[in-house]
């Protein structure tokens, strides 16, 4: 920007566009119009030079504001002659520039507004733009800077992106509906019945004028979502413009600013840069945010302000600790709807036994990142080795944010239900540099370094992004202990209260659930650390106390179940994933008892899912251990003995025939055990009596569980027949709880028909298969259409309808 306002004329172009308008206006300028462009030129040129002479500038940027105040005045080519005026006059006198560049900013940022093809037309070719940037970029560099900064913070604090579809579509009475013929579907209005026919605008940035409104959007709300988003991207475009208008603004009037006290000045500016971020960021496209981070990753790269001898080593200090809590923010804030699948890409090359290689490239070839993903990661490795360049010591930030944590959880030493229906109380000491809970990252009023607090959050997804990125350096930060994990754990999610966490769907959800960065990053270090553990006698060495494990397991069940699938998928996964390799690792009594107490007590459905289709996994594993234990006792120093006859057997040998017709090897158990109905009855172990009581209790769950939404489903037939409406066109929050239980029933139809249970469970246990089945074919003979889960429950009724009748044969 700074190199356009050495140029005594903007472009070429742009001249001739004023000269053009010049000329077409002179005959209208006889006619005595107030706004005529001539007039106008004429005007604030007289009005100028008078300015200078009576030293009344507050009424010389009263002038601007009556006659540029309003662009959708002018026409396109009368804007530019317009701009290019205002450009010359401030050009012609760096005293006029110095008193009135304050009231610049808000005058012009309207005209960045146009109509403009972003896909076939360049931005080089656009004289109005290149007018608007070259007259912040002289008023940055000749203007009063302290004043200017300020008006430029103030004025990028009510910049926004608008609102997107779904937000208006929500919002507003009367949304245009894209499956309709043209018509409007009636949105939401309160209990008074006020607001009908109102019409919510969300595109204007301030209390302008009616005829001041978004160009994009001449009928905000009579637009296909298709068309609305397309309008709307072209706005963001725009409103990126915009920020890099006032942020280099801010940057360039930060670096002249002469004072002893530079970090006041640098409080504000990073607050209010902060602020409007976080503000945006979860409406921001990927070009948008793209572009944001850019410029604030430059804010920092760039800022080097002109400091005189007054400047103390305290005030030096204070600087610095400033910029690196603004990336710690910067981290929290990016990473609070997005992650760059930390955890996700450990997981891969641990299975692939990459993720230690020194070699990036053989590490990375074993996924590929999406576009998004891509540019994230980018930018959050640029980010990163900026922190390093200003002196962020990460194994000293990474120590006392974990110490900070666990001395926190230790002296609180609350069990997770106590934590959930307890308030948090920081119990952070004042003199650390890890922020408080309360505290936003408001920097203005501190005065020395300790008073500037770092993002907890921020530091740990700074440390994870160093740690992933040095995977085989050993020296690299990482917990001393599963314990400690887990104790940070709990404070991420229960006792965080960052305004940034952004995960959950509702606001009753956001105050628990962390970021998807946070998510992210937590789950990194449960790979991370588990990675090593391999047995069962590793996990109760790390981790004795198995309620402590248990509550992590809570923890992590609901970071899960809060996690936007379509979003963030791999990462649910991955997290149910975890938790099944603790369970495989802890005793069977324990895991036996977390499953079920997980099946009787936890209020999310998907859990109940998952917890059923772990104690099949659980079950069947085992009686593909007990099957094994006879064919591995078969084996020579790790060799079966299968393979150590072929290498002895020779074509010619007359025992040739004998040893081919002899020798019976072991069958080769398969994963599907319904298929194993040759196997003998000495390779396949009864379970034990404890083990079939266990399988009771879990069967009379399923029985419970199919009589509860029998009985329900029951009642709501009956209650849709005496209404005389349909079954299933109530409320449509119970459809969906409906649906959910069907799910339910579906896992525990899958536990049943379990292979392992039709060959090792007693009678007395199979006596219940009956009730289950019959309950499963009441539900799909309602006399209601059959949907899709009902049919498969079906099918799976008639399947373990079979198996009941084999049990009963044996």
């Amino acid at each position: 920007m700074a190199s356009n306002s050495s140029n005594p004329e903007v472009s070429t172009q742009a001249s001739e566009e004023a000269s053009k308008a010049a000329s077409s206006n002179e005959n209208s300028a006889t006619k005595g119009d107030p706004y005529d462009i001539a007039t106008i030129t004429y005007n604030l040129r007289e009005a100028a030079t008078l300015t200078l002479q009576l030293k009344d500038y507050v009424s010389y940027a009263t002038l601007l504001d009556v006659y540029m105040g309003v662009p959708t005045r002018f026409s396109d080519v009368d804007r530019v002659l317009l701009l290019q005026t205002l450009l010359d006059i401030l050009r012609s006198s760096d005293v006029l520039t110095y008193n009135i560049a304050w009231n610049i900013p808000d005058l012009l940022l309207p005209y960045f507004d146009q109509h403009f093809d972003f896909d076939h037309q360049s931005l080089a070719d656009t004289p109005f733009i290149k007018l608007l940037l070259a007259t912040f970029s002289h008023i940055a560099e000749k203007g009063n800077p302290k004043e200017l900064n300020l008006k430029a913070l103030e004025t990028l604090s009510r910049l926004s992106v608008i609102a997107n579809y779904n937000e208006i579509h929500q919002k507003s009475p009367k949304v245009k509906n894209e499956d309709s013929e043209g018509g409007y579907e009636e949105g939401d209005k309160d209990e008074e019945g006020e607001g009908e026919g109102e019409e919510y605008d969300y595109f204007d940035n301030d209390d302008s004028d009616d005829d001041t409104g978004n160009p994009f959007f001449d009928d905000q709300f009579n637009y296909s979502k298709s068309d609305f988003e397309s309008r709307a991207r072209v706005a963001e475009r725009f409103l990126d413009l915009k920020f890099v208008a006032l942020f280099e603004t801010i940057s360039t009037t930060l670096k002249r600013i002469t004072t002893s006290y530079p970090s006041r000045f640098l409080a504000t500016a990073t607050t209010g840069l902060l602020s409007f971020f976080a503000s945006n960021v979860p409406r921001l496209s990927l070009h948008g945010l793209v572009f944001v981070v850019r410029r604030l990753y430059l804010f920092v790269r760039d800022y080097n302000p002109l400091l005189n001898d007054s400047v103390t080593e305290m005030e030096k200090e204070l600087l610095r600790k400033l910029l690196q809590s603004f990336i710690t923010f910067l981290f929290e804030i990016l990473f609070s709807t997005t992650s760059v699948k930390w955890s996700h890409r450990l997981y891969v090359e641990l299975r692939n036994n990459v993720a230690l290689e020194i070699q990036q490239i053989k590490r990375e070839r074993f996924y590929v990142l999406q576009n998004y993903t891509f540019q994230i990661n980018d930018l959050s490795e640029r980010i990163e080795q900026l922190g390093m360049s200003i002196d962020m010591d990460v194994n000293s930030l990474f120590k006392e944010l974990v110490s900070d944590l666990v001395e926190k959880y230790d002296k609180n030493n609350l069990s997770l239900p106590d934590t959930l229906n307890t308030v948090s109380d920081d119990t952070a000491s004042e003199t650390s540099t890890i922020r408080p809970d309360s505290l936003p990252f408001d920097f203005q009023g501190a005065k020395a370094p300790e008073n500037v607090h770092l993002s907890k959050e921020g530091i740990l997804l700074f440390v994870t992004q160093v740690r992933f990125e040095n995977r085989h350096n050993p020296e690299s930060p990482a917990f001393k202990s599963f314990q400690d994990l887990i104790k940070v754990t709990h404070e991420f999610i229960l006792g965080s209260a960052s305004p940034y966490s952004l995960q959950g769907d509702n606001e009753s959800e956001t105050a628990a659930i962390p970021s998807s960065g946070v998510c992210d990053a937590l789950a990194f270090w449960a790979l991370w650390t588990l990675r090593n553990v391999k047995s069962t006698q590793q996990l109760l060495h790390q981790v004795p106390s198995e309620k402590m494990l248990i509550e992590y397991l809570q923890l992590l069940t609901m970071m899960a179940v809060h996690i936007n699938p379509d979003r963030e998928g791999d990462l649910k996964a991955l997290l149910y994933s975890v938790i099944l390799r603790i369970l495989s690792l802890h005793t069977h009594a324990m895991r036996y008892g977390y499953l079920v107490d997980t099946i009787k007590s936890c209020p999310f459905s998907e859990s109940k899912q998952m917890a059923i289709r772990h104690l099949k996994d659980f079950l069947v594993a085992k009686k593909l251990t007990q099957h094994n234990k006879s064919a591995q006792s078969n084996t020579v120093d790790g060799e079966s003995l299968l393979d150590e006859k072929l290498k002895k057997l020779d074509i010619n040998d007359e025992k040739t025939q004998h040893h081919a017709t002899s020798f019976n090897p072991d069958l080769v158990v398969r994963p599907n055990l319904l298929v194993e109905q040759d196997q003998s009855e000495e390779s396949c172990e009864k379970l034990s009596a404890e083990e079939n009581e266990e399988v009771a209790t879990l069967i009379s769950l399923a029985i419970k569980s199919a009589t509860e939404i029998s009985s329900r489903q029951f009642q709501d037939q009956e209650k849709g027949e005496d209404d005389g409406v349909s079954l299933h066109s109530g409320n449509e929050e119970e459809d969906e709880e409906e649906e959910i239980d069907f799910s339910v029933l579906g896992a525990w139809a899958n536990f049943v028909a379990a292979g392992a249970l039709t060959q090792s469970i007693t009678n007395q246990v199979a006596s219940k298969f009956d009730t289950f089945v019959n309950h499963l074919k009441d539900l799909c003979k309602d006399g209601s259409e059959v949907d899709e889960d009902e049919f498969l429950l079906l099918r799976q009724a008639e399947l373990l309808e079979l198996l009941v009748g084999s049990i009963k044969r044996e």
